[in-house]
Protein backbone atom coordinates (compact mmCIF):
# COMPACT_ATOMS: atom_id res chain seq x y z
CA UNK A 1 0.00 0.00 0.00
CA UNK A 2 1.33 3.43 -1.26
CA UNK A 3 1.58 5.76 2.00
CA UNK A 4 -1.13 7.90 0.53
CA UNK A 5 -3.48 4.86 0.83
CA UNK A 6 -2.62 4.74 4.99
CA UNK A 7 -3.90 8.01 5.24
CA UNK A 8 -7.35 7.51 3.49
CA UNK A 9 -7.19 4.51 5.27
CA UNK A 10 -6.88 6.03 8.64
CA UNK A 11 -9.70 8.41 7.79
CA UNK A 12 -12.31 5.33 6.62
CA UNK A 13 -11.80 3.51 10.10
CA UNK A 14 -12.31 5.43 12.94
CA UNK A 15 -14.99 7.84 11.12
CA UNK A 16 -17.28 4.39 10.19
CA UNK A 17 -17.45 5.98 7.33
CA UNK A 18 -19.52 4.12 4.63
CA UNK A 19 -17.66 3.27 1.42
CA UNK A 20 -19.95 4.72 -0.94
CA UNK A 21 -18.72 8.31 0.23
CA UNK A 22 -15.78 9.94 -1.08
CA UNK A 23 -12.15 10.61 0.56
CA UNK A 24 -10.22 13.04 -1.13
CA UNK A 25 -6.42 13.12 -0.48
CA UNK A 26 -4.20 16.38 -1.30
CA UNK A 27 -1.31 16.88 -1.10
CA UNK A 28 0.68 20.16 -1.75
CA UNK A 29 3.56 22.33 -1.72
CA UNK A 30 3.41 25.19 -0.31
CA UNK A 31 6.78 26.29 -0.91
CA UNK A 32 7.64 26.88 2.41
CA UNK A 33 6.01 23.06 3.76
CA UNK A 34 4.17 20.04 1.66
CA UNK A 35 0.40 20.43 2.86
CA UNK A 36 -1.89 17.00 3.13
CA UNK A 37 -5.38 17.37 3.67
CA UNK A 38 -7.76 14.30 3.77
CA UNK A 39 -11.48 15.25 3.27
CA UNK A 40 -13.67 12.47 4.44
CA UNK A 41 -17.45 13.66 2.86
CA UNK A 42 -19.02 11.07 5.44
CA UNK A 43 -17.92 11.48 8.44
CA UNK A 44 -19.69 12.63 11.32
CA UNK A 45 -19.84 11.93 15.57
CA UNK A 46 -17.24 13.33 17.41
CA UNK A 47 -14.00 14.87 16.03
CA UNK A 48 -10.98 12.74 15.77
CA UNK A 49 -8.68 12.61 18.52
CA UNK A 50 -5.03 11.53 19.45
CA UNK A 51 -5.13 8.92 22.24
CA UNK A 52 -3.81 6.48 24.04
CA UNK A 53 -2.27 3.87 21.56
CA UNK A 54 -1.83 0.02 21.50
CA UNK A 55 1.25 -1.06 19.95
CA UNK A 56 -0.48 -4.47 19.30
CA UNK A 57 -3.37 -2.96 17.44
CA UNK A 58 -3.62 -3.41 13.88
CA UNK A 59 -5.07 0.49 13.63
CA UNK A 60 -5.41 3.09 15.92
CA UNK A 61 -1.93 4.78 15.72
CA UNK A 62 -2.93 7.37 12.31
CA UNK A 63 -3.33 10.65 14.11
CA UNK A 64 -0.68 9.08 16.57
CA UNK A 65 1.85 9.07 13.72
CA UNK A 66 0.20 12.69 12.75
CA UNK A 67 0.89 14.50 15.51
CA UNK A 68 4.97 13.18 15.77
CA UNK A 69 6.07 13.98 11.78
CA UNK A 70 3.76 17.13 11.82
CA UNK A 71 4.71 20.84 12.20
CA UNK A 72 1.13 21.42 12.58
CA UNK A 73 -2.14 19.83 11.99
CA UNK A 74 -5.69 20.38 12.73
CA UNK A 75 -9.35 19.33 11.52
CA UNK A 76 -11.80 21.25 9.66
CA UNK A 77 -15.47 20.61 9.49
CA UNK A 78 -18.05 22.07 6.83
CA UNK A 79 -20.40 21.71 4.17
CA UNK A 80 -18.31 19.24 2.16
CA UNK A 81 -17.55 16.63 5.26
CA UNK A 82 -14.56 16.86 7.90
CA UNK A 83 -11.11 17.48 6.93
CA UNK A 84 -8.10 16.19 8.49
CA UNK A 85 -4.81 18.28 7.59
CA UNK A 86 -1.09 18.60 8.49
CA UNK A 87 2.09 19.97 7.51
CA UNK A 88 5.77 19.44 7.43
CA UNK A 89 8.30 21.50 7.51
CA UNK A 90 10.81 21.94 5.03
CA UNK A 91 14.60 20.27 5.67
CA UNK A 92 16.92 22.79 4.92
CA UNK A 93 20.85 20.79 4.86
CA UNK A 94 24.27 21.35 3.46
CA UNK A 95 23.83 22.65 -0.34
CA UNK A 96 20.34 23.54 -0.60
CA UNK A 97 16.83 22.67 0.81
CA UNK A 98 15.20 19.17 0.74
CA UNK A 99 11.47 19.20 0.86
CA UNK A 100 9.66 16.29 3.09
Amino acid sequence: MRREGVWVQGARVPARTPWRKAVNLTVTDTGRCLRVDVLDEGSSGRAPRVGEIDFVSDHGRGLWLVERIAARWGVREDEAGRTVWFEMAERRGPGGTESL
